[in-house]
């Protein structure tokens, strides 16, 4: 149990980014993959929610987070940790690898006030966005295009995110060089950027369906 850490919501999400990354030889060298934000839930999932396919409770369950679309992201989350572990637990059920993870940004903050979480979490990193872009400028800068930010590579984690809230800021320094170069989308140049800080709930593991 730890002494609470400041979220905006859940999220369950998948193992696999909600992108294709191409295979880089720098990036394969290293062993990482992408573990931000920038997650799909199982496509699955999604297909029986709108094909009516789900369970009552967790199409409505579903619904209210699409609702709730929190800050830059769009991603959906949820302040009711029992609803993103009953996701949790029905992926699972349909043996999809998937994990309950934590969101925060202090820029979100602004919006809506966070919580404090009091369940076991893993930090797993800082992701970096963009206001009102949508995504993260780690997956979609630095894994598509390495070539331009190899003194950052070896900076990331095993989760692909930084652990250091000043090489975020480094980076996205660099970013902005790029763009305006547009060698990336130059709409994000004078964009804020956000740093999410992101937790998976290890908790989690311990409540999955075929360990109770």
């Amino acid at each position: 149990m730890n002494n609470g850490i400041k979220i905006n919501g859940y999220r369950v999400v998948s193992n696999m980014p909600g992108i294709p990354v191409p295979t880089s030889q720098e990036l394969t060298k290293l062993e990482f993959s992408y573990k931000g934000f920038h997650r799909n839930i199982i496509d699955d999932f999604i297909d029986e929610y709108y094909e009516k396919k789900l369970p009552e409770e967790l199409s409505k369950i579903w619904a209210e987070m699409q609702e709730h679309e929190y800050g830059p992201t769009g991603s959906e989350l949820t302040k009711n940790f029992d609803d993103a572990l009953k996701i949790f637990k029905y992926c699972h059920n349909k043996k999809k690898k998937t994990e309950i993870i934590t969101m925060y940004c202090e820029d979100w903050a602004q919006d809506e006030e966070p919580f404090d979480c009091f369940h076991k979490l893993e930090f797993l990193g800082y992701d970096i966005t963009l206001k009102d872009t949508y995504e993260s400028i780690i997956l979609t800068a630095l894994f598509f295009r390495p070539e331009y930010f190899g003194e950052y590579i070896p900076l990331l984690n095993k989760n692909g995110l930084f652990m250091d809230k000043a090489v975020c800021s480094k980076y996205t320094e660099l970013y902005r060089t790029l763009a305006r170069k547009e060698i990336f989308e130059p709409e994000g140049c004078g964009s804020q950027m956000q740093i999410v800080e992101i937790y998976r709930v290890i908790e989690a593991d311990d409540l999955a369906p075929e360990k109770l």
